[in-house]
């Protein structure tokens, strides 16, 4: 029998769950648990392969960014904290609106050009393509990771 971590594993092969759209997994005492799902209605065999990779596998969120005063033409970079980001990983971040004023008002309309993940953070680059803004703004966005 298999030993991983002081747990006991036993050695399966070959396991089909029949009629089962979901695995579920139990962690510990503390209720802790995950469940694995598909689509049941779909047609067609399904593979997954995870990566050779230890640690939390990203999957997609939401964060506030704040953008600071940006002439026009210019480009200004933030960094947002994303825990579980490396810099291998894929990321695609989508604004989601124009943002709320901070200080001032909204006067500019800030283009997302990049996204570069990193150790646990993602830089983002914003242009003004508009009037030179003098305000502060934020913005809600999404990411999705994948490894």
């Amino acid at each position: 029998m298999p030993w991983y971590k002081g747990q006991s594993y036993t050695g399966f092969r070959g396991v089909d769950l029949k009629g089962s759209t979901y695995i579920r997994l139990h962690g510990n005492a503390r209720g802790s648990s995950g469940t694995l799902t598909f689509d049941s209605t779909a047609t067609g065999d399904r593979a997954w392969r995870f990566p050779a990779k230890s640690g939390t596998f990203p999957v997609s969120g939401t964060f506030y960014v704040s953008l600071l005063a940006c002439g026009r033409g210019n480009a200004k970079s933030t960094a947002v904290i994303v825990a579980g980001i490396t810099a291998e990983d894929g990321v695609t971040v989508t604004p989601m609106g124009t943002g709320r004023a901070i200080a001032g008002t909204l006067t500019s309309a800030y283009t997302l050009v990049g996204a570069v993940p990193g150790a646990g953070q993602i830089t983002l680059t914003f242009a003004n393509l508009t009037a030179t803004d003098a305000n502060t703004e934020e913005v809600a966005c999404a990411y999705t990771a994948i490894r």
